[in-house]
């Protein structure tokens, strides 16, 4: 005897249900109820001033970046000349 069509889909739909009614118990379970998780953890001065020094170092990247787009699509490139150690090859 085989079930209907709707039968079927009404069963997967039920098994998921209880498959993640499972899922969340075990959870529950597991972290003992969910205790602290809504809290943020609080961060030492160290790491504030790393974060800090981090943000700092990207905000002079991206005003570099932004000064040295031109606005046609290209951007400008600072030249460096190389600086050569001792005598150059012109003077011997």
């Amino acid at each position: 005897m085989a079930l209907s069509k709707e039968i079927q889909i009404l069963l997967v739909i039920v098994g998921c249900l209880v498959s993640v009614l499972i899922g969340y118990s075990l959870h529950y379970v597991a972290t003992n109820g969910f205790h602290g998780e809504g809290q943020p953890k609080e961060m030492t001065h160290e790491q504030r001033q790393y974060m800090r020094e981090l943000r700092m170092k990207h905000y002079h990247w991206m005003a570099r970046d932004a000064r040295d787009f031109r606005g046609d699509g290209r951007y400008r490139y600072d030249v460096e000349t190389p600086v050569e150690s001792g005598p150059s090859s012109k003077e011997t």
